[in-house]
């Protein structure tokens, strides 16, 4: 017990305090892509690669009890033990509002307890602290995340907008690349023109690297602009996503989306690789929907801090199928716990 005071003592200090000393690469349009700068996985032959979705984990008990996030971790268990993941992907709002170094190094122990890599965006609750938004303390969650034994998280250039722009790619044996995931900050608000850019950059410097087109996931914390005509769609045309969702059974609370559009997914259509983007944010919203040849995923809300319904909560699978590039197939699976 005292020991914990001590170090929460210590990260309040810290976070008031003087900044810490980031040292980043700058990125330009023109910059060399190197592929072995970024993390990289490798699937096993005849094997499917998954991949298991936490969203809004909101870990805390400043608003929560502790029973509540008790609950949460076990749910997280739960699902792990259940579908066997080869990587976590969390997507935002990892950590609650109050003290939040405390909590995200609660969380990588956790994560790190299961030795499975785990990747992660940061959410519009991520940088909070004492209900005050600060960016400063977001970067220094981000350098905890760093630190996790089996994270794979990395700030990404100090010059791109927001905090946690990489990439991590799938390998096979004999050192093809597979298919890559591209993780986004969407800020407290929406994804940035140089972040987009940045996006096209990592895309194209893939392909060049593979010596062919790869395929991609993209995930980020708030939903896409588009949602809203995909939320509008679905009410018109009384069409449902690939589940069988009305557009009433998947959006149980109004769609939440980045309050501008940088031109993100416009981008990928144009680039071709993008096949499915991950988000979550809105706690009761949960869709898998093809919209102009990309699907978009709400992530199941992951436990119970913060908001939510009790009989919609758990996370999302990801496999990956296939041998070559060239034939990658996804599907996408909710697994309520």
């Amino acid at each position: 017990m005292i020991r914990s005071l001590c170090v929460l003592f210590c990260l309040v200090l810290a976070a008031c305090g003087e900044d810490f000393n980031f040292v980043g690469d700058t990125w330009r349009p023109v910059s060399e892509f190197r592929i072995g700068d970024y993390a990289g996985l490798v699937k096993k032959d005849g094997v499917d690669f998954r991949i298991l979705q936490f969203t809004d984990t909101h870990i805390n008990t400043w608003y929560d009890s502790p029973s509540t996030l008790e609950r949460t971790y076990s749910l997280m268990a739960r699902a792990i033990n259940a579908t066997k993941p080869e990587l976590l992907v969390l997507t935002g709002d990892n950590v609650g509002n109050f003290f939040n170094p405390v909590w995200s190094q609660q969380l990588i122990a956790f994560l790190d307890s299961f030795e499975i890599p785990y990747a992660l965006v940061m959410g519009n609750h991520d940088g909070d602290f004492v209900q005050m938004e600060d960016g400063n303390l977001q970067r220094r969650i981000a350098e905890l995340f760093v630190r996790g034994r089996y994270s794979l998280f990395e700030k990404g250039p100090e010059n791109v907008s927001g905090t946690g722009n990489y990439g991590v790619n799938l390998f096979n044996r004999r050192g093809e690349v597979l298919y890559s995931l591209i993780l986004l900050d969407s800020h407290s608000d929406y994804i940035r023109r140089d972040q987009v850019d940045w996006y096209e950059w990592y895309v194209r410097g893939v392909e060049v690297a593979a010596g062919r087109a790869v395929g991609s996931l993209a995930f980020f914390h708030i939903p896409p602009p588009e949602i809203k005509f995909i939320h509008q769609e679905m009410k018109e045309q009384g069409k449902k996503d690939e589940a069988g969702r009305s557009a009433e059974e998947a959006f149980k609370e109004p769609p939440n989306v980045q309050s501008w559009n940088a031109g993100l997914f416009s981008r990928m259509r144009e680039l071709g690789s993008t096949s499915h983007i991950f988000f979550g944010h809105d706690h009761l919203n949960v869709l898998d929907y093809e919209y102009q040849g990309v699907h978009f995923v709400y992530g199941l809300k992951t436990g119970y801090c913060a908001y939510n319904d009790p009989d919609s909560v758990g996370a999302v699978l990801i496999v990956l199928r296939g041998e070559t590039a060239g034939d990658m197939r996804v599907s996408v699976d909710f697994w309520y716990f």
